[in-house]
């Protein structure tokens, strides 16, 4: 089964995150809280536009939860956040993401883009290895690939 283990992609936000109280275990909570249907998650990854937290800042979880009654399988699931001086707060979900170990977020005036790794012709579902990557708008929440 694969395993993406909640990270901050940048140390500095580590600390000014932990400052605040928003520590991994926290940010974890949180996306389980906001994105899990099963309350519960195999893993996740986060991502934050800037490491200095002030309001407008743009955040994008991302978790797999564990389809019941499957042997192994997760579903996906992608939320964006705003930092709003209080704390995280969930604005969107996001439809339209697929695949695994999400990578290489990077964000923009209008939308965030990301990668993940998708299936090619003829893979096993077990080992994906094409990258996709795709454009979030941060209006309507929804997911396209880039070609």
């Amino acid at each position: 089964m694969w395993k993406i283990w909640i990270s901050i992609i940048a140390t500095c936000w580590v600390t000014s995150a932990a400052a605040q109280g928003w520590s991994n275990d926290r940010i974890a909570e949180m996306l389980v809280r906001e994105l899990s249907p099963t309350g519960a998650m195999e893993s996740g990854q986060w991502f934050v536009s800037n490491e200095k937290l002030t309001p407008g800042v743009h955040g994008l979880g991302v978790i797999y939860a564990h389809i019941p009654g499957s042997a192994g399988s997760v579903s996906i699931h992608v939320g964006l956040f705003s930092w709003t001086g209080a704390g995280w707060e969930k604005r969107l979900d996001v439809a339209g993401v697929f695949g695994l170990a999400p990578k290489d977020a990077a964000f923009f005036q209008t939308h965030v883009e990301i990668s993940t790794l998708t299936l090619g012709p003829n893979e096993p579902r077990c080992c994906p290895t094409v990258i996709a990557r795709w454009s979030i708008d941060y209006a309507r929440g929804q997911a396209v690939r880039v070609p």
